[in-house]
């Protein structure tokens, strides 16, 4: 199984176990997150329906990898708008 369908099926089976006032909290902690991040040169879209975030590629802007010291000060930053019970398993919160 590819890596983006195991990360998709524990994403739904977290999902499943969650109410929806749950989820929609957890939505809007990772937009928050996303929101934070942009706010502090990083390129990173909206999350998706699942919930997951992605620096995305923005014409114009050069790229800012999740190792790069910009990327780390604003993770730093914005860190604590992250939902509770969202973990960074290095492949991105």
């Amino acid at each position: 199984a590819s890596v983006v369908a195991m990360k998709e099926a524990g994403m739904a089976a977290r999902q499943s176990g969650m109410s929806y006032a749950q989820r929609r909290a957890r939505q809007l902690g990772l937009l928050h997150y996303a929101q934070c991040m942009r706010s502090h040169g990083i390129p990173m879209l909206d999350p998706d329906a699942n919930g997951n975030l992605d620096l995305g590629n923005v014409p114009g802007i050069a790229p800012q990898g999740r190792y790069t010291p910009i990327f780390r000060r604003a993770d730093h930053t914005c860190r604590s708008l992250l939902p509770a019970g969202v973990a960074d398993n290095g492949s991105g919160p």
